[in-house]
């Protein structure tokens, strides 16, 4: 049994410009979205309810190394945070039966997974939500992710442009406009 109540991923990076193009940045993001996702999984199982937070801590390259040389922040990485869970460790059960859903995902082309991923977080999201009307929302939306197929969503994409538009347009061109927007 693990005794640790936090999932930790850490990233080193070479002390490179703040560039987004720059490949570490990838990198990183990565890694971030993996445990991310992997928080995401752990809080379908019974008893967890993790938040997600990340920590940066830099150094400017004009600034020499030393005990105040770093600068950092940290911040949640959601508008939901865990206060309703209490810190428990992970069973060795759970840790495979998560390590098999990771590689499970993993296995589904990125088209998939990115479907796959929304739902995963929507469920998580209404697990850790206090308003009953904010679940209910979440567990629809991840519902109707799972059970619907292309033509459905497309079908209801159609409507919600057509009927958005007539709600909120106020001439013809308006409409046109909108539904356009809407539709995209």
């Amino acid at each position: 049994m693990c005794s640790s109540a936090a999932v930790v991923k850490h990233v080193e990076l070479p002390k490179v410009s703040s560039d987004p193009s720059n490949p570490f940045c990838d990198e990183a993001f990565t890694e971030i979205c993996n445990i991310c996702l992997i928080i995401d999984l752990l809080n379908l199982f019974k008893g967890y309810g993790l938040s997600k937070r990340t920590s940066t801590v830099y150094t400017l390259d004009s600034i020499p190394n030393g005990c105040f040389a770093n600068m950092g922040s940290s911040t949640y990485l959601e508008e939901i945070s865990n206060v309703f869970f209490e810190a428990q460790g992970v069973s060795d059960e759970t840790c495979e039966q998560l390590k098999k859903l990771f590689d499970r995902y993993l296995s589904h082309s990125q088209e998939k997974q990115n479907v796959l991923r929304r739902i995963i977080l929507r469920l998580s999201q209404a697990k850790r939500r206090q308003s009953t009307e904010d679940k209910i929302l979440d567990l629809g939306i991840a519902l109707e992710m799972l059970l619907l197929d292309d033509q459905e969503q497309n079908e209801l994409n159609y409507r919600f442009a057509l009927r958005g538009s007539f709600l909120l347009g106020e001439s013809k061109e308006e409409r046109l406009e909108l539904y356009q927007k809407l539709k995209s």
